[in-house]
């Protein structure tokens, strides 16, 4: 394989600028590449798969989309539509790294779930992609391949794509009241139900909020939280068993008990896991002396404490929340990724996870802001202190948007945009003065004093894809179309449009996507010069994205609002709303009596602006004497509400309250003196 030449700081300058001006010839549809060893131009390249990282997900589906657009290669195969989120392990080992229980990709050719042992690559995968940044060693593997030829050696850049945040996530015990605890994160204005928490991001919900040293001594199985009443002193009532929606038992271990003595049940990942590492790095934070970094991260990271001590286990495989009934309380699903961890936590009675924000989402684990006045949602995950190992008692939403937790309220995004890259490799100490052939094994991304718990993620691809796979024309094609893909990733997809993610960060002190796009410019075909098999050139040409004159159709009223919070009494609904301008606004609310629906109170306005408005449902007679007739004392109201922007299309958001009869005050009893005049 041909060496890379000597690069110095203005060299570092220079390839940042190639990285640019080549995704700019990119974006005006040219066929020349930076560099003239590839023999194809650009986005005729082959599909290619990928796999590794759960957590890029959602990444990865947006990036697929900008691709196969105008932003990309119209036309081309979708280089993800072999996109496996088999996890960080597996993408390091599909390129050589070698790590614990990886495997080759499945194919429709092979047999799959063959081990991948070190310096072994996967044939079919071309990008691997990992959260956890592989160590020198498995680099060292990875640019080996056969120890017993050089004929494979390699060379892989390690890239960075983007950060995300990782969410806690827990299932408290169904039946249990959190109503008396005196952690609890409630009020978009401080306070809910007369209890202050001085917590403004969570909109009148009700959610356990734990101090950093908590999360870590529950994640520890410590004997100061491996309880619920340790983890939320003041939870009362009586575990109710889990069931599903057709009434049936999925897990009755701890039903019965008395919730403050329900074991807290630890979920976590059974595979070799970049989101594991980003936890476990957050984890560290919180307590360096616990050995997150060092005992639970060797061999891989797949060991955790046993329950109230320091010894190392490897969780037992298990599916259900009933399976998980071993004295440490500590449990993984049978297949790897976190969606299969976000499963086993929705299905485990007193239990908690972590999981990306974005499998966070997609699995429910939001709130619903109709639910201030009752604790039935029971799975949720919660925000953090935002300053791990020091004294802050502030807390931050894994969102940019800290409304954005419900279920349609807010903007989509991490909130990791800020946060700092710690033990990046530099310029300076990395081969050939390209910082993604550096080492990035120290590389972390928790720890920001906006959110803590967030995650740097990468993808490794290699520098020539000619010597490692073989000089031929179908790798050339796969080769290309992993450099277009990445132009793609690295430029326009870092504009994350409502996606639960974060771009890089490129400060002064953290030039990561200056970094980004050294590494993907240095990629190219045959850099050895031994001479490429024959191209046959495309049948059809490629694809230009056709010229489309500027519109001159005036830009649509926004008709996007949200209800930020409400107030529940037993005579008068009311909500604020936040509204993108004028136009009209119509609520109703309705509630179901037996088998008739009973109309409850409806409005209408006409806001002259944007801003926030206020309106008062005055409570029927009807639904009055209804609620006072109900054998519970509360029916569940539904409200619709339907903004219409002037000049635009309406738009409308239901959600639901539950309203309680008052209280009847006793009757005062007869003085002595009024019962003698009567008599």
């Amino acid at each position: 394989m041909g060496t890379l030449g000597a690069a110095s700081a203005p060299r570092r300058a220079l390839l940042a600028a190639a990285a640019v001006a080549a995704f700019g010839a990119a974006a005006l549809g040219s066929t020349q590449d930076a560099h003239a060893a590839f023999t194809i131009g650009r986005c005729q390249g082959d599909a290619i798969r990928l796999q590794g990282s759960s957590f890029q997900q959602g990444a990865q589906t947006y990036w697929s989309g900008l691709y196969i657009g105008s932003n990309g290669c119209p036309g081309a195969p979708s280089p993800s539509a072999g996109y496996n989120p088999n996890g960080s392990g597996n993408g390091i080992a599909s390129m050589g790294g070698g790590q614990g229980n990886a495997t080759l990709d499945c194919a429709a050719d092979r047999t799959c779930n063959v081990p991948l042992p070190n310096g072994q690559r996967d044939p079919e995968s071309s990008v691997g992609l990992t959260d956890e940044p592989p160590t020198p060693a498995q680099i060292a593997a990875m640019n080996t391949g056969s120890e017993a030829t050089t004929a494979d050696d390699g060379v892989v850049h390690v890239i960075p794509v983007a950060t995300g945040a990782s969410t806690f996530i827990m299932h408290v015990p169904e039946g249990c009241d959190i109503s008396g605890v005196s952690n609890l994160t409630n009020g978009a204005e401080g306070t809910d139900d007369g209890r202050s928490t001085g917590d403004g991001a969570s909109n009148f919900t009700q959610r356990l909020r734990l101090t950093n040293q908590l999360v870590e001594e529950a994640f520890a199985g410590d004997s100061a939280a491996d309880t619920w009443g340790e983890i939320a002193p003041g939870i009362t009532g009586t575990v109710a068993a889990l069931r599903d929606s057709a009434d049936r038992v999925i897990d009755g271990t701890y039903a019965g008990m008395d919730c403050d003595t329900v074991p807290v049940r630890r979920i976590v990942r059974q595979d070799v896991s970049g989101t594991t590492y980003g936890w476990k790095q957050f984890l560290n934070l919180v307590n360096p002396s616990r050995g997150w970094n060092t005992t639970y991260a060797t061999p891989d990271n797949k060991t955790w404490p046993t329950a109230g001590a320091n010894g190392t286990i490897v969780p037992p495989q298990v599916t259900t929340g009933a399976a998980c009934t071993n004295a440490d309380h500590i449990c993984a699903g049978t297949s790897s990724g976190g969606g299969t961890l976000a499963a086993l936590v929705a299905s485990t009675n007193g239990s908690i996870g972590y999981v990306d924000l974005v499998t966070s989402r997609s699995r429910l684990f939001t709130v619903d802001p109709a639910a201030s006045e009752e604790t039935s949602d029971h799975t949720y995950w919660s925000p953090l202190q935002n300053n791990p190992g020091g004294t802050s008692t502030g807390y931050a939403e894994p969102t940019g948007d800290p409304l954005a937790h419900s279920g349609n309220i807010g903007t989509k995004g991490s909130n990791c945009s800020e946060v700092p890259i710690r033990f990046a490799p530099t310029a300076a100490n990395s081969r050939d003065g390209d910082p993604t052939l550096g080492d990035w094994s120290r590389a972390y991304a928790a720890g920001g004093s906006r959110y803590p718990a967030c995650v740097l993620t990468y993808a490794l691809a290699w520098d020539d894809d000619a010597p490692v796979y073989g000089n031929s024309d179908p790798e050339q094609r796969k080769a290309r179309t992993v450099k277009d893909y990445l132009e793609t990733i690295v430029g326009p997809g870092q504009a994350f449009f409502n996606t639960d993610y974060s771009p890089l960060p490129n400060s002064q002190s953290a030039p990561l996507l200056d970094d980004a796009n050294i590494g993907v410019a240095a990629i190219d075909w045959d850099k050895a010069g031994s001479g490429s098999t024959p191209v046959t050139p495309p049948v059809t040409p490629p694809v230009t994205p056709p010229v489309t004159p500027p519109s001159t159709t005036p830009t649509a009223p926004s008709n996007s609002f949200s209800v930020p919070s409400h107030k529940v009494s037993a005579t008068q609904l009311q909500y604020t709303l936040q509204l993108p301008g004028k136009g009209s606004l119509k609520v109703a609310a309705t509630a179901k009596v037996g088998k008739k629906t009973i109309k409850v109170a409806s409005v209408s306005a006409s806001p002259k602006g944007a801003g926030r408005v206020t309106v008062k449902l005055n409570l029927s007679s009807a639904f009055k004497k209804a609620l006072a007739r109900a054998k519970s004392k509360k029916l569940k109201v539904s409200v619709k509400f339907t903004f219409t922007p002037t000049g635009g299309t309406s738009a409308s958001k239901s959600s639901s309250v539950t309203v309680r009869a008052p209280k009847k005050k006793p009757a005062k009893k007869a003085t002595h003196h009024k019962a003698a005049k009567r008599a």
